[in-house]
């Protein structure tokens, strides 16, 4: 019993050091966004965090038809009126379906503009958008 429960806190232990560290500070609304853009006070954030944009995201054929899953990694430029001006795919899945709705899906979510001195300004980011099978 006691080597069974031993596994079990080395396992979970393994499991959590393996996760991807936050590469945002504020880790409630955009745990894994990277911000691309450099002299900011803060990031542009997309309203209601990466579940929005996981919310908005339409299933491609590849997902639907042909049960497949993938990550995208999704460049946007967000402009200081919060609105994305520019999208392109910075990892691909591999399946155009997928990469084409991640960057449709990153474009019809509000965002938050990213500040410089209080002031909004125009910043670019890295979003992963995720696809998988019910």
């Amino acid at each position: 019993m006691k080597t069974i429960i031993t596994l079990l806190l080395t396992f979970s232990l393994l499991s959590c050091a393996a996760r991807p560290k936050p590469r945002h500070q504020n880790e409630k609304t955009a745990e894994f966004i990277e911000t691309i853009s450099k002299n900011i006070d803060s990031p542009p954030e997309p309203v209601g965090g990466i579940e929005a944009i996981q919310a908005a995201l339409r299933e491609p054929d590849e997902v639907s038809k042909g049960n497949k899953e993938g990550e995208v990694i999704v460049e946007a430029t967000i402009n200081s009126n919060g609105r994305v001006i520019a999208t392109k795919i910075a990892q691909s899945s591999g399946y155009a379906g997928m990469d084409s709705e991640a960057m449709l899906a990153v474009a019809r979510v509000s965002w938050k503009p990213a500040r410089r001195k209080g002031a909004p300004v125009t910043a670019t980011v890295r979003v992963p958008v995720m696809f998988a099978t019910n």
